[in-house]
């Protein structure tokens, strides 16, 4: 939290010898010296400001002495002996700020405003083609934030036309620039034929630059393909391998792939127990994304049915009808299952 440091301390300044004189306290001559006290008030130790200054004759032996005027002895000073930034920093701070103000204020006007992505994106969701228009000079010039969320925005068609070809136009633009989740979207795009040829191929090298950059998802990717044997010949073992090092990166898809291969003794041992606590782990995954959204429901659907039948523990025909509900609005299956459930326990 931003806080103020501020402070204030008595400060003396030697001025040198000022002559000999009888002193009042000693009774007798001594020699006197000129003393310049003050009190410094400072912001942050730099900034500072004086107040209370004050010229004194004073007994070299008792150091005592009296106030001298100051119109009588700064002449003969030449200069003031406070340093300048005790004397007139807070106002060389007060215009420095004012300067930076009104720099900003005049870069503002003078150029361009500075891009926000996000807010950029939200203005093209409700139809606003200056926004888009934005977003699309940022992308031509090279801005691979703005390359990614043109990506977004075709491929899903949110505010502009869906457009698979232009989304790959930019995907394959923002992954060549080193955009990690645009090398991810670039491989589904070959795996799919979306927007380009179908290429299993390139689907791969794309998904292994995304797992090079550590994106969790495109190992799920990778083990799908490999699961499947497309591009490559198919290893169950190996596509385990890719699920488990999804799922332990918090990837939604590669949890569940990897609960389904424990379900089904696909590429490991079947082990019903196994793939029963993946699912809870997947199922209890908050995430926000459709895709996620998509792969938890399934999730609590399949749970459910292992809570339903006794698959891998006991079977919990309550808790089985909890996760339906929960599955219910994003998966078909699961709004199914939980009116047949419903039924049966009603009876």
């Amino acid at each position: 939290m931003p806080f103020l440091v501020w402070g204030t301390r008595p400060k003396a300044i030697d001025l040198g010898p000022a002559g000999t004189d009888g002193c009042p306290a000693c009774g007798v001559q001594r020699p006197f010296r000129w003393r310049l006290t003050y009190r410094l008030n400072h912001a942050y130790y730099v900034f500072g400001f004086v107040t209370r200054k004050e010229y004194l004759r004073l007994c070299e032996v008792c150091g005592r002495g009296e106030p001298y005027p100051a119109a009588s002895l700064e002449p003969s000073l030449g200069k003031s002996p406070i340093p300048w930034m005790e004397r007139y920093g807070c106002l060389a701070a007060l215009g420095g700020v004012a300067g930076l103000i009104l720099l900003a204020a005049g870069l503002q006007l003078a150029g361009p405003r500075p891009r926000n992505v996000p807010r950029l994106v939200e203005a093209v969701g409700r139809g606003d083609a200056a926004a888009l228009a934005r977003l699309r000079s940022e992308a031509e010039a090279g801005d691979v934030p703005s390359e990614e969320a043109l990506v977004d925005l075709y491929r899903t068609g949110a505010g502009v036309p869906r457009d698979p070809a232009e989304a790959f136009r930019w995907a394959t633009k923002a992954a060549e620039g080193g955009s990690a989740g645009a090398q991810h979207a670039l491989g589904a795009m070959y795996e799919l034929g979306s927007g380009t040829g179908v290429d299993y191929a390139k689907a791969m090298t794309w998904y292994r630059k995304a797992d090079a950059a550590h994106v969790a998802a495109a190992a799920n990717s990778i083990g799908t393909l490999v699961l499947r044997g497309l591009g490559v010949p198919a290893d169950a073992a190996e596509a385990v391998r890719w699920f488990r090092k999804a799922a332990d990166a918090g990837d939604a898809a590669g949890g569940f792939n990897l609960a389904m291969r424990y379900l089904d003794g696909q590429g490991v041992d079947p082990d019903p127990a196994e793939a029963r606590r993946r699912l809870e782990k997947v199922a209890a995954i908050g995430g926000q994304d459709p895709e996620t959204r998509t792969v938890v429901a399934l999730a609590r659907f399949q749970l459910g049915r292992l809570h339903e039948e006794g698959i891998g523990g006991e079977k919990d025909p309550v808790r089985a009808l909890h996760l339906y509900e929960e599955a219910s609005p994003a998966n078909e299956d699961a709004r199914l299952a939980l009116a047949r459930l419903k039924e049966r326990l009603s009876r």
